[in-house]
């Protein structure tokens, strides 16, 4: 029988809190991080730094905001939630920002982060039975308004926030595929470029997985001649989209027209959901030889991968359309004549019609010349002026349509050139253009970094340690938000019923609307409002009654492996905490 509460002490808000903390544990953060950087001698509190580091990262994920100075406040009304879940005594003066900031620096030391996060990684690779033989690299910019200093973090480069005006810092990050889990994360000076990152964090991947063999996918930047060396003398492989300095004009339009003189053999790439066609391609094969890294060299075959997405080329071929009618349009309404009109002579007309095919890029397609007529008109007297005939120059534009040219331009729309040391078999055309198409896992990662989730944008500090530090901890951030989507996917595609594969009731206002690809943001939104009451009974007992878990809540938890428990002990602890 529930005992009537006749005063009610205190609402304390649970929401996601326990969920989090308990993936923090499995994860082993705090003991992990409580061995590399351990407690100083003045420390105060028993909550040890790893324990604190767990809860701020609770505070972060649950309410996508990395302030130092709102920590506190947060911590302060969830004492009693925050000593259930660590099982011991917590102090608001635990999280103040000053104690934050001196973990942040710590934290921000290259060296022990890197050993740090190397082990990290390595435990969730075998926790987590993650099989790796994809890794992705990439690198992104943080602006901040914060000022620049000569040898600091903070400097301009380019802005792939689109804010050339404002200084930033450089986060290179290394995932692993499908889940977009984090390997390995290097904070560099905001001015560094690119191409020198990629040796660095590959050589931290084959750290932590202890093995070669491995996949590299990278953007246009990795595929630098030294860089694609190093992997291949590395005994791993690559694939990443080829520049014109690595595979030339004149030979891309050589390969495109062998293929379509049928020197080269047509691949149809289908969509393996719905096997639906989605490109055509080919390959050829090139050798390369370079050097790399301390005077080593390499030799290898490297596969030229040349695909067309049908998508891509219909839209590609839809926008040559509107803008060959476009100009064709604009060039014969310099024939009309219209009154208050400037006629323009010869040169003028002929450096407008210049203008307007290279506006519309249809050079060569597009054809254009202008006819001159001399025409005679009778002038009526006038005053003083006798009647006469004048001579005049008529021009005219004529447009005329190079079908061999468009042709050959419509051929040559919509292709990519990709290069791998990877053999057919292993990574034959079909598999390499999907896992190339697979980028948006690490894009996924950078938009819950610098986005609502994780929050580091606008990045508020200004100290170089800090900054490191805190793009740090929010990478350990982002792996719990990738495991827990990882898992969830990996048990719902498990399921032998197909009912059970989904998951219903996630979107606010659409109870039926079911998914078999649910975000951790939405699971973690779904258990919001759980909270516990306090109060006193008819006996002066302190009674804490907890919301009732909902389906939807018991099922999630079910899917991350947890016990419900992890919500109803809470109430055991506040029942406890005053005698009967």
């Amino acid at each position: 029988m529930i005992e009537k509460l006749i005063e009610i002490l205190g609402i304390e808000r649970v929401d996601d809190i326990p969920l989090l903390w308990e993936q923090l544990k499995a994860m082993r953060v705090a003991r992990l991080f409580d061995k590399y950087f351990p407690q100083h001698p003045n420390w105060e509190g028993e909550l040890s730094p790893g324990e604190v580091i767990a809860c701020w990262l609770c505070f972060i994920l649950s309410c996508g905001n990395h302030r130092l100075s709102h920590v506190r406040k947060w911590a302060e009304e969830r004492l009693h939630l925050l000593q259930a879940l660590t099982g011991k005594k917590v102090r608001a003066l635990d999280f103040t920002d000053d104690r934050l900031a001196a973990l942040l620096a710590r934290m921000g030391d290259r060296t022990v982060w890197e050993s740090f996060e190397q082990e990290l990684s390595s435990e969730l690779l075998q926790v987590y039975d993650l099989s790796a033989e994809i890794v992705r690299l990439d690198s992104t910019s943080a602006k901040t308004y914060a000022g620049v200093s000569e040898n600091g973090l903070i400097q301009f480069g380019h802005s792939k926030d689109h804010r050339p005006d404002l200084a930033q810092v450089k986060i290179s990050l290394s995932t692993l595929d499908p889940l977009g889990l984090p390997l390995s994360t290097t904070v560099v000076k905001g001015n560094v470029a690119d191409d020198p990152l990629y040796e660095p964090e590959i050589t931290r991947v084959r750290k932590t997985t202890g093995k070669r063999g491995l996949l590299y996918v990278g953007d246009k930047k990795m595929a630098a001649l030294e860089t694609r060396a190093f992997i291949v003398g590395g005994g791993d492989y690559y694939l990443c989209p080829l520049g014109l300095k690595q595979f030339s004009e004149s030979e891309r339009e050589k390969s495109i027209r062998e293929f379509f003189a049928g020197g080269h053999e047509a691949q149809i790439i289908y969509k393996p959901e719905t096997n639906e066609p989605i490109g055509v391609g080919f390959e050829i094969t090139k050798s390369r030889s370079a050097f790399f890294s301390a005077g080593n060299s390499a030799n290898w075959r490297e596969r030229i991968l040349v695909f067309s997405s049908f998508e891509r080329a219909r839209s590609d071929a839809k926008k040559l359309d509107q803008s060959i009618e476009s100009a064709q349009s604009e060039l014969l309404k310099l024939n009309e004549r219209k009154q208050g009109k400037k006629l323009l002579d010869a040169e003028q007309l002929a450096k407008a019609c210049q203008e307007i095919i290279k506006r519309r890029a249809v050079a060569g397609i597009v054809n254009w010349r202008i006819e001159t007529q001399t025409i005679e008109r009778e002038v009526r007297a006038w005053k003083d002026r006798p009647e006469r005939r004048e001579q005049a120059q008529l021009h005219e534009v004529k447009v005329e349509l190079d079908s061999e040219s468009l042709k050959t331009v419509r051929q040559h729309l919509s292709w990519g050139f990709y290069g791998s040391n990877h053999q057919r078999e292993q990574l034959p055309l079909g598999r390499a253009v999907l896992a190339y198409r697979g980028q948006y896992g690490i894009e996924q990662g950078f938009g819950r970094l610098k986005g609502r989730v994780l929050g580091l944008l606008p990045l508020f500090l200004k100290n170089d340690l800090h900054i490191a530090g805190l793009i740090h901890l929010l990478a350990i951030g982002l792996r719990v938000l990738c495991l827990m989507q990882f898992v969830v996917r990996r048990k719902l595609a498990e399921a032998q019923v197909a009912s059970d594969g989904q998951l219903k009731g996630l979107y606010p206002g659409q109870a039926s609307r079911a998914t078999t690809r649910p975000t951790t943001e939405l699971m973690l939104n779904a258990f919001d409002g759980v909270n516990l009451v306090i109060g006193k009974n008819e006996k002066e007992q302190t009674v804490t009654r907890l919301l009732p878990l909902t389906e939807l809540q018991k099922r999630i938890l079910d899917l991350l492996g947890f016990s419900p428990e992890i919500y109803f002990q809470l109430v055991t602890h506040f029942q406890n905490l005053s005698p009967e």
